[in-house]
């Protein structure tokens, strides 16, 4: 079976499956003890659904205008026809369009085609430049990338945002998902000091070549937090540009550029995600941005200065380097100082030491934190109500990184080799498996795969041994788990976008047991298959 696709308007479009086992009659087994009959266990049913997120892509082709970022549209007031037209021919790659036919002043035209340039900073960058003639009855449009080219990165980019904003945890409050958007952002790209480098200068470029600068992380953030509910404002200087949001009612400062590392400081850091205009202020005088004037949205005749917000709640973290690590699903920030290790609430409150043992390179994977211990440089593993527990102590250690839940560890010196640690829970079966179902999935699509038990299931975590999901190569893509709250119910998400496979299958162990210890009779297996 394959997707079919309409309109950005379908809500979430419902495609397979599901084949539900037939379960086995009860049979009462006769026992001599206390001569009681013992009913034999029933056989666990699984049904396997998955459905489709709203598209990006084709909300956007749907009314471009729509999309159009609302400061944008505040700014410079384009035609509604007239953009939606220009849109188009450089989605086709034209060199000219015709705009003779527009009853429009120059002046109107023009803003038409200047607003188009937001969008092209999101989405549209093959885009190199765009003039409108003297006469003003042509535009005419030059590019840096052919349009095959373009529309192939174009499934790449917006693969890669859908993940992003369609993995925002459900459910949490506006806290946990800001950061969760912010500290995404910031793990999978890096600022740009290269002013001369138009390709990183754009949102586009961090989601695709994970390079940035502070115009391009502001709209980027813009756009995402629009998309998911949460309201945002583009801030700007002469020199540089951040955001304010509004988390439950209250106006913060953001600044997701320096949280991505800036110069002389290349970590990734949350001292930045939350702050006050006066630790804004004070943040940008030191590195040489401060003393003028800040404004909203984009350049214009009218703008607007800003009047930015003084709630300094979340002005502790200005103190928190690269030592953490962040589970932003529970609601939790890691970090270590001198004291040790640590765990709170994210607004600071409810510290709790972990350990005495101060760390660095915290990565928190599968409800375990793993660091190398400041003392030794070994690695260490916490697990919750548990004393650390020393990992490996045959090399001192000086950088820790994570990939489909690999851990990978190198060894101190310019020499060091790098080890690598599989923290999966799932091992590969060989068995046969039941195939369920074959779907197609786009390539600038996402989905999520939602599990039906006729019994509520033990949710403590065994269960990861028995569910994966695997690409062509058999290299395990980790997953991320919701339960509902009878238990009966999975949800899983891939942890990364699908950009680099040609194929995937979701398999369900015959092991996997219920609480009551039912198992299922055969080993499940759906195919996907990723379209170009």
């Amino acid at each position: 079976m394959k997707f079919t696709h309409r309109s950005a308007l379908t809500a979430v479009i419902p495609v397979v499956t599901a084949l539900l086992l037939s379960a086995c009659s009860p049979v009462a087994v006769k026992e001599e003890i206390k001569g009681e009959e013992t009913p034999a266990p029933q056989t666990l049913t699984v049904k396997v659904s998955t459905e489709t997120d709203p598209s990006l892509l084709d909300q956007v082709l749907e009314n471009p205008y729509s999309e159009l970022l609302d400061m944008a549209k505040d700014s410079l007031h384009p035609d509604e026809k007239l953009y939606n037209e220009l849109y188009f021919a450089i989605r086709e790659g034209k060199e000219t369009l015709d705009v003779s036919g527009y009853d429009l002043s120059t002046e109107k035209k023009w803003a038409s085609l200047d607003s188009m340039y937001s969008t092209v900073g999101l989405e549209l960058f093959h885009v190199d430049r765009m003039k409108l003639s003297p006469d003003g009855r042509q535009i005419r449009i030059t590019y840096v990338d052919d349009v095959e080219k373009f529309n192939e990165l174009s499934k790449i980019y917006y693969a890669r945002l859908s993940h992003l904003i369609y993995n925002v945890p459900e459910g949490p409050t506006q806290l946990e998902q800001y950061f969760s958007i912010y500290d995404h952002i910031a793990e999978i790209s890096s600022y740009s000091d290269d002013m001369d480098n138009q390709l990183t200068h754009t949102a586009s470029s961090i989601i695709l070549h994970g390079k940035g600068i502070c115009g391009g992380y502001s709209m980027l953030n813009h756009h995402v937090l629009k998309k998911i509910g949460i309201q945002s404002v583009y801030l700007m200087n002469e020199p540089h540009a951040w955001n304010m949001v509004t988390i439950e009612g209250v106006d913060y400062v953001t600044d997701l550029t320096w949280g991505a590392g800036n110069t002389g400081f290349d970590d990734d850091n949350l001292r930045h995600i939350l702050t006050s205009t006066e630790e804004r202020n004070r943040t940008l005088e030191n590195s040489g941005f401060g003393g003028s004037t800040v404004y909203t949205g984009f350049y214009r005749d009218d703008m607007v200065i800003a009047d930015e917000p003084e709630n300094d709640e979340f002005n502790h973290l200005y103190d928190l380097y690269s030592s953490y690590a962040l589970d932003a699903k529970n609601g939790h920030l890691y970090y270590s100082d001198a004291e040790g290790v640590h765990r709170t609430d994210l607004n600071g409150e409810n510290r709790v030491t972990l350990s005495t043992q101060p760390g660095e390179e915290l990565i928190y994977f599968d409800e375990s934190l793993y660091y190398i211990s400041f003392s030794d440089s070994f690695l260490y593993r916490l697990t919750p109500h548990d004393e650390p527990e020393l990992v490996s102590d045959e090399y001192r250690l000086s950088k820790l990184d994570l990939h489909k839940g690999i851990l990978s560890y190198k060894e101190t010196g310019e020499e060091g080799k790098v080890r690598t640690l599989d923290l999966n829970r799932y091992k590969i079966e060989r068995n046969e498996a039941k195939i369920l179902d074959e779907i197609t999935l786009r390539r600038e699509d996402t989905l999520k795969f939602v599990l039906d038990f006729s019994s509520t299931m033990n949710t403590d975590g065994a269960f990861q041994e028995f569910i994966g999901l695997l690409d062509e190569n058999d290299q395990l893509i980790p997953l991320n788990y919701i339960w509902s709250d009878d238990g009966k119910k999975l949800t899983l998400r891939s942890s990364e976008p699908f950009t680099e496979v040609r194929s995937l299958r979701l398999r369900i162990g015959m092991d996997l047991q219920s609480a009551h210890n039912e198992k299922l009779e055969e080993s499940l297996e759906l195919k996907i298959r990723i379209a170009d």
